[in-house]
């Protein structure tokens, strides 16, 4: 095995880290999402507060 396929190999493995990072940024995004549009969803349905 020499060098540049050792480093292609490693270029690689750090595309793919940084991908799996990316969509799992995206994910936690479109949960923290959801839980606030369920948060203003149950604020918005319950009566306001009286005086």
């Amino acid at each position: 095995m020499n060098n540049t396929s050792a480093e292609v190999s490693i270029q690689h493995s750090a595309i793919s880290y940084q991908l799996s990072a990316i969509s799992y940024q995206l994910s936690t995004i479109s949960y923290q999402l959801s839980a606030i549009s369920l948060w203003v969803r149950s604020d918005a349905s319950k009566p306001a507060p009286q005086g």
